[in-house]
């Protein structure tokens, strides 16, 4: 009797100490503050009405969705502009407006030959010492020896010394007669190697940007829909300026988010197209458009003109400085916009990038409590397809833990210190699995629904790799309404700190790559969303040289010390 009396206090103790252990647990995780998943900042902020799967997040705007027993004709879920909301002028882009079918020159010419091309450097190559700005010339020939007269051939330029852990990309600038200026900072003392890469020529670009770039039907998706316990599947495709089909078909628009671009499907044999539940990509349409456009001309792609590279092409041997200059104090960055087009935004020391535009502080190294105060009492909304890392970035920097919940295009958590963070990806992604629809919000919709009076917001945004393959005019279109929901929302709360993160070069792994997610579209991309967030009050995160010189191959996700570089740049701008 006396043994199992002490063989159940001893089994009650261990439940005892395995409660106080899990309540111990508990209050440390909430203490350190771990991410969580969930719908609580859409429950607490009034602001936000979740709508239908089609229109997603909307406060003002009325939705109409067709009845099921109209399914023999076309189904609209639309979502309207509100007669009160203030549309902003954009001037646009000249070479949109440019008719290729009018220029007999067009696609016409011998292309630039990298191994016929000239490569020197201008300055004497014994009289370069750190700190000083290395000018290189390229002098392009064709296949047949000819001095080539015209520009628009994309180069990549790395400098780099991998003994040193040091790497920069160079500044190229287009002369538009053939020849071609790239600018390096000699930032180290010691050997610098120089890279060249002929990325495309001026008829591969020439074709990538007035044939693929503007044409339509390069992608499809699969359309789930779910109700009534059952699952049937449609396929779907972006329509720019839609019209009512006569064939049955589910069209959901947005004007306020896409404009004229609406997400169409079929209509699916039995369910309503409310009933849409997930979609995602079919990815052999995209290697399918690619080879239908490019038909007849796949040799502007070949690998003897695209992606073609002379390593180590010039070797240079840096000096130590003429004189030790007084050490110059870079501004902060929330005084500069951008780079001069002859200056280099910096280069890579390690793991640390050393900006050459203004005063990024190693936001890694300072102490905990400094980053959570800086972000203390703010709303924190990042909101994109290609921002999901850096977000994850920014919340590892700030000392909280991952949550073991995976969710791709939604997530969200509120720390106690009254900082709340939200993600959310736009609808349609370019994703295999297939992405829940209530689980997306375009951009404009979150922006719209902000209306808090303590108007203590933070926003960054970065879209741009599920739209590679989408219209150009669609994209600019929807890019112009998500500054005119930005501006709007500046009216409504002045100081509300926006930064927008500019795109990034890509690997290319898989064949058609180089077409149907072109480094030049990616390259035009972030000079477009340069231009158009340059104004007061926006601030242009320009990522583009960072990741370049990078080591790594530039992959959707790019290694962890090259992010913490990134939001590094960000807190910068934030915090300073």
């Amino acid at each position: 009797m006396e043994i199992a009396r002490r063989k159940g206090c001893r089994k009650t103790m261990k439940y005892a100490l395995l409660v106080i252990l899990i309540l111990s647990l508990i209050c440390l995780l909430r203490e350190i503050g771990v991410v969580e998943y969930g719908p609580s900042i859409l429950q607490t902020l009034q602001d936000y009405k979740v709508m239908t799967s089609s229109t997603f997040i909307d406060t003002k705007k009325k939705t109409t969705v067709s009845p099921a027993s109209q399914l023999n004709r076309t189904t609209v879920l639309t979502t309207q502009v509100p007669e009160e909301t203030t549309i902003y002028e954009y001037d646009g882009d000249e070479d949109d407006s440019y008719d290729w079918r009018e220029d007999e020159m067009f696609l016409t010419g011998r292309p630039t030959s990298l191994p016929n091309s000239k490569i020197k450097v201008l300055q004497d190559i014994d009289d370069i010492h750190v700190g000083d700005t290395i000018h290189i010339t390229v002098i392009t020939y064709d296949d047949e020896g000819r001095r080539r007269s015209q520009g628009g051939d994309l180069w990549y330029a790395v400098m780099y010394n991998d003994f040193q852990n040091t790497r920069s990309a160079g500044k190229v600038v287009d002369h538009d007669n053939g020849t071609y200026s790239i600018y390096f900072y000699a930032a180290w003392k010691s050997y610098a190697f120089v890279d060249v890469t002929l990325v495309y020529t001026r008829l591969a670009t020439q074709w990538l940007r007035y044939i693929w770039w503007p044409a339509g039907n390069k992608e499809t998706w699969v359309g789930h829909f779910r109700a009534y316990e059952k699952n049937e599947q449609t396929y779907c495709a972006l329509r720019r300026d839609a019209a009512m089909d006569t064939e049955a078909s589910c069209i959901f628009r947005n004007a306020l988010a896409t404009g004229n671009t609406s997400f169409i499907c079929g209509a699916p044999p039995t369910l309503p197209c409310s009933a849409l539940h997930s979609t995602s990509v079919n990815y052999t349409s995209i290697g399918k458009s690619a080879v239908e456009l490019v038909d007849g001309k796949e040799h502007l792609f070949n690998s003897s003109v695209t992606m073609a590279s002379i390593p180590q092409v010039v070797t240079i041997k840096v000096k130590e400085k003429k004189t030790l200059a007084v050490a110059e104090t870079l501004p902060t960055c929330r005084k500069v916009f951008s780079a001069y087009d002859q200056q280099v935004g910096g280069y890579w020391l390690g793991n640390k990038w050393m900006s050459l535009i203004c005063d990024v502080r190693s936001w890694e190294k300072a102490p905990l409590s400094e980053i959570r105060n800086c972000l203390a009492g703010k709303q924190i909304f990042a909101l994109g397809d290609s921002v999901r890392q850096f977000y994850e970035g920014l919340i590892e920097l700030a000392g909280f833990l991952k949550s073991r919940t995976h969710r791709p295009t939604y997530h969200e958590i509120i720390w106690t210190t009254n900082t709340n963070f939200t993600f959310f990806s736009p609808p349609w992604p370019a994703a295999s699995i297939p992405a829940n629809v209530n689980d997306t919000r375009y951009e404009v919709d979150v922006i719209e629904g902000l209306h808090n009076l303590s108007c203590n917001y933070v926003i960054i945004i970065s879209s741009y790799i599920n739209f590679l393959r989408w219209p150009r005019d669609s994209y600019k279109e929807r890019m112009v309404l998500v500054r005119d929901a930005l501006l709007r929302l500046r009216e409504r709360c002045p100081n509300t700190f926006i930064a927008i993160k500019g795109t990034k070069a890509k690997e290319h792994v898989e064949p058609g790559s180089h077409i149907h997610s072109s480094d030049y579209i990616l390259y035009e991309m972030n000079k477009f969303l340069r231009k158009l967030f340059r104004r007061k009050g926006f601030y242009f995160l320009d990522v583009w040289e960072m990741n370049l010189s990078h080591p790594a191959p530039n992959r959707s996700s790019m290694p962890v010390p090259l992010i913490r570089q990134e939001v590094s740049l960000f807190l910068s701008l934030l915090c300073s």
